[in-house]
């Protein structure tokens, strides 16, 4: 083996073993703290605070000097439930038990943990505490007794059997309690499960005491597991911050350093489950930490601390201050700070945001638009030619405004719109690349007559798929066409072929001859539907002007057409001025596409929601 691959092999090696030590020792670190944190208040509730501890892996030492041999057995069981056989017994006795001591009354100590029971005392036999063993027989679950007294044979004095009989009633009012009877008297020290629960314990136990026992108790609720054990604040909103302390001491520093630094109110529950007894520590310096970059937030869970300035902040301050607090905090923590990208703009959010363009007819004739136009005149330019397809008050429209769109963009919406109008219902979804319409028309080879018209409006720039159904409409007589069908075709004709005038005048010129004939004779085809032709002029001139311009623009083509001698439905003439237009007039291209004729289908009130038809009727 090459001496490079070696080097390479070996440093490989040390590195995962310091890794794994490293991983376990932090485990080891935790499990620790969590299982002195257990012992120490499983002590506390049993009033033992002599006791000390200490954790070194899995292996618990627990030493001390008690008051008598019962407080040392006492502590001893009470760790035994909760470490087992990984404890080690140090502890010591202030003063030797005095065993030829004459004793003169009973005693016991019951102490009862969940389903495990313990006597300790001088217990009377038989008769003298059969009501402690009936007492203890009516709990439920599998009850485990360990039953270390010693027997009491003397006459049993006053009081005794009201007791006993009362501590016995005592151990099916909590899992957690230790119980001392002597002749006409109970002490009671117990754990409640809440501190609700503790006020009720306490006056539970008051309506039960007999007249004749003296009754002593000191309830303690628990103080809750915190899982996970979280800090976290954000400058943006201090007040609604969120503490953990591991005793109302560390709650008081840190809500005090919290008013030292300026900063809003607020609470800290307490509970233990912190990683370590650091935790105080640690919070306070990350406060004075968040205070010091004057914005974002700093959140702690568990052993991992995040820090998230705001957007700007400086990166060498931001550093300073980051290190500054990682050098104080204790190994077992590990700590992240970031500092957010800026937001992106508008224009480069909508570089995300695909170009589409939606419109959807209903069953009930209802048009909704959205998608990407150009600007406000666009917008309105495309709702009004909608409206003049299916009627007013029948579309919704919600565009956003893009000046990234392909060339012809306009023209291809209308050309969307111009589709779905004659269709009964159906959707229309376009992107610069493709064209998808789905539906039902009421007329024979719907793809047919759709795919002439988007070859006419669009060329070969733009694949689109067809998917539509048929279903006929019985009102169509027999030999004409849908009037869709006409408006559709008439519409084509006029993309290709506007009708133009001599400037300034109604007269048709020569060269519009043919379409004015090609459109009547698509008209014939048609007799049972109404169409308007509109007039339409720029905005150069007076108002005034342009609207009687229009007015006799549209009349001379309804003169040229009833002309031709031909039968056809209802045809009116209709001057818009320069009230509509389709492109900008401050452009010659602008201009020109605003001077034009349209024929366009009046659509009847079937397509109206009843509510509206109602309404107009009125």
């Amino acid at each position: 083996m090459r001496l490079p691959a070696l080097v390479f092999a070996i440093a490989s090696l040390f590195f995962g073993v310091i890794l794994a030590w490293v991983i376990a020792s932090k485990t080891i670190t935790w499990l620790e703290s969590a299982q002195i944190a257990e012992l120490e208040q499983s002590m506390y509730a049993g009033g033992i605070d002599w006791i000390r501890f200490e954790a070194d892996g899995f292996i618990v030492s627990i030493s001390g000097k008690a008051p008598d041999k019962q407080q040392q057995e006492r502590a001893l069981q009470i760790a035994s439930m909760i470490v087992g056989d990984s404890l080690i017994n140090a502890t010591t006795i202030a003063e030797p038990v005095v065993i030829a001591q004459e004793f003169t009354q009973p005693m016991v100590e019951i102490m009862r943990n969940g389903a495990n029971i313990s006597l300790i005392g001088r217990l009377p036999t038989g008769a003298g505490r059969a009501v402690l063993d009936a007492g203890i027989a009516a709990l439920n679950g599998d009850i485990t007794l360990v039953d270390i007294s010693e027997p009491y044979t003397d006459a049993l004095p006053d009081g005794w059997q009201s007791a006993l009989g009362f501590g016995a009633r005592i151990l099916s009012q909590t899992d957690q309690a230790i119980v001392t009877v002597t002749p006409g008297q109970v002490v009671v020290q117990a754990v409640a499960g809440s501190a609700n629960w503790q006020d009720g314990l306490q006056e539970l136990l008051e309506n039960m005491q007999p007249p004749d026992v003296v009754l002593h108790i000191n309830i303690a609720a628990p103080r809750q597991v915190i899982s996970p054990y979280r800090f976290a604040i954000d400058f943006a909103d201090p007040s609604s911050a969120i503490c953990a302390a591991q005793n109302e001491i560390e709650a008081q520093l840190i809500l005090q350093h919290s008013k030292a630094l300026t900063l809003p109110d607020f609470t800290c529950e307490i509970g233990i489950g912190a990683p370590s007894v650091d935790w105080g520590n640690v919070v306070t310096n990350s406060l004075e930490t968040l205070v010091s970059l004057g914005a974002g937030s700093i959140t702690i869970e568990d052993s991992d601390i995040s820090i998230l300035a705001a957007i700007g902040t400086d990166a060498d301050e931001f550093a300073l201050s980051v290190n500054a607090l990682r050098a104080s905090l204790p190994d077992v923590y590990s700590l992240s700070a970031t500092i957010p990208e800026p937001p992106p703009s508008p224009e480069e959010m909508a570089a995300f945001i695909p170009i589409e363009f939606l419109a959807v007819l209903s069953a009930q004739g209802v048009v909704t638009l959205s998608g990407a136009v150009k600007d406000d005149l666009t917008s309105d330019v495309v709702v009004r030619y909608t409206e003049s397809k299916f009627g007013y008050n029948l579309v919704e429209a919600e565009f956003t405004r893009r000046n990234d769109l392909p060339d012809g963009w306009q023209k291809r919406i209308f050309a969307v719109i111009e589709s779905l109008s004659l269709l009964e219902s159906g959707r229309v979804e376009m992107t610069p690349d493709s064209l998808e319409i789905t539906g039902v028309a009421s007329f024979e080879a719907p793809e047919q007559e759709l795919s002439k018209l988007l070859k006419s409006a669009l060329g070969n720039q733009l694949e689109y798929a067809l998917t539509l159904g048929y279903e006929p409409r019985d009102e169509v007589s027999e030999g004409m066409l849908d009037p869709r069908i006409c408006a559709a075709r008439v519409t084509t004709i006029l993309d290709d072929n506007q009708i133009s005038f001599a400037p300034s005048s109604a007269i048709i010129e020569e060269s519009s001859k043919p379409t004015i004939a090609a459109i009547t004779a698509i008209l014939t085809n048609c007799r049972d539907a109404e169409f308007e032709i509109g007039g339409h002029t720029d905005s150069q001139g007076r108002e005034e002007m342009n609207l009687s311009l229009s007015q006799s623009r549209a009349d001379a083509v309804l003169d040229s057409i009833l002309a031709q001698n031909l039968l056809i439905g209802t045809v009116t003439a209709v001057g818009y001025g320069e009230a509509e237009p389709i492109a900008d007039n401050n452009t010659e291209a602008g201009r020109a596409a605003n001077r034009r004729i349209v024929i366009k289908l009046m659509r009847n009130t079937e397509h109206i929601p009843e509510e509206e038809a109602s309404n107009e009727q009125n």
